[in-house]
């Protein structure tokens, strides 16, 4: 999953149903605006860049 944008409606996203149906886990956080201790909880691994 790559992620490019700030906006509120991808920081809302529900992380543990994404979970159950992605193949891989694993974000890249191009604006570094997710928490990346919640998604870990829901076993993604994440990579922050941006500001």
């Amino acid at each position: 999953i790559v992620l490019v944008t700030e906006w509120d409606e991808f920081r809302r996203v529900d992380w543990g149903k994404l979970a159950r149906v992605v193949r891989r886990r694993f974000v890249l956080d191009g604006r570094n605006c997710l928490d990346p201790a919640a998604l870990a909880a829901h076993g993604f691994e994440v990579c922050g860049i941006g500001w």
